[in-house]
């Protein structure tokens, strides 16, 4: 795939692509004799983690650090591991944060729909001369 079908695909601007193969979040995108970068499935593939590890708020550094232990081999396969279950860790506890944002956050929706509810109430019963 060329960047910018990859870009449709993920909903990525090319640029963004560029930095993150600059900034090495992924891998060297092979290229054509033209210079142009051919994306093969294994790039695809690290395309989708980096967006994903993103989406959920993981920083430029440690995917960075990430990507350079998966360089260095499966002597890191530990210190990579490490690194995911602490950003899992990292999320669970967003997660658990989110949740009781939305409990909060619907407890005053219902709140107002009740308030609501009553001044609607109100104003039926109230008459017009």
């Amino acid at each position: 795939m060329r960047i910018k079908e990859v870009s449709e695909k993920f909903g990525i601007l090319p640029t963004t692509l560029r930095f993150y193969e600059e900034k090495g979040l992924t891998p060297p995108v092979p290229r054509d004799e033209n210079g142009v970068r051919v994306y093969g499935e294994f790039e695809l593939n690290w395309v989708n983690f980096i967006k994903c590890m993103r989406s959920a708020g993981c920083s430029i550094a440690m995917l960075q650090k990430y990507s350079q232990l998966c360089r260095e081999g499966d002597a890191t396969i530990a210190d990579r591991l490490a690194l995911l279950k602490q950003q899992c860790a990292a999320l669970e506890e967003k997660e658990r944060a989110l949740q009781e944002s939305l409990t909060i956050l619907r407890e005053k929706i219902e709140t107002y729909d009740q308030r609501l509810l009553q001044h609607e109430k109100k104003l039926r019963n109230v008459k017009t001369p």
